[in-house]
């Protein structure tokens, strides 16, 4: 006994159409575009993360550049020195890097040592980021800025110039004289 449809002399597609020439094609375009849609989409989601990513360390070694400042005027505090402000003298275009002092002398592109920290050093290869200090004030108080551009070579006359927008980055404190002759 056979279970199953009965043929015709045809057989089992008799009457049955497939695809049309156009509708192939048309089917082809939508997914090409659905798929350059997606890829565009990718391309830039990329692009705004590498760009973030840059944001955020730019902010993290502005705000690491007052901190080392600040520490210069703690240890000499701690040092029992006269002047808590020793070393920190109202200047502009000064560089500090970690565990060095303030230059205010020198090239501003940061590299990195081989324990992956950001340094000035002319021997290493450069990194996309450049960080400049910037100090003024009077005899008892210290005004200072550091600030970090990425994938540029000049920095912006003034903190208003500082944004986002012109791969800048900014952090500022005001420092008072500890101890010492106030």
């Amino acid at each position: 006994m056979k279970i199953g449809k009965i043929k015709n002399k045809k057989g089992l597609f008799a009457g049955k159409r497939g695809f049309s020439l156009l509708e192939a094609i048309l089917s082809v375009f939508i997914v090409s575009v659905g798929l350059v849609a997606v890829m565009s989409l990718l391309t830039a989601s990329i692009k705004e993360t590498l760009g973030s990513r840059s944001q955020q360390v730019a902010s993290l070694l502005a705000q690491e550049g007052v901190e080392l400042v600040r520490n210069i005027r703690d240890n000499n505090w701690a040092r029992q020195l006269d002047d808590s402000f020793n070393g920190i003298d109202a200047a502009n275009n000064c560089t500090i890097a970690y565990n060095s002092t303030l230059s205010c002398s020198g090239d501003y592109k940061l590299s990195r040592n081989t324990s992956g920290y950001y340094v000035h050093n002319s021997n290493l290869p450069d990194t996309r980021f450049s960080r400049k200090i910037i100090i003024s004030g009077g005899a008892n108080v210290r005004r200072i800025i550091s600030m970090v551009v990425w994938d540029r070579d000049d920095f912006p006359g003034s903190v208003d110039g500082c944004t986002t927008k012109n791969k800048c980055s900014y952090a500022e404190i005001t420092l008072t004289k500890w101890g010492g002759n106030d």
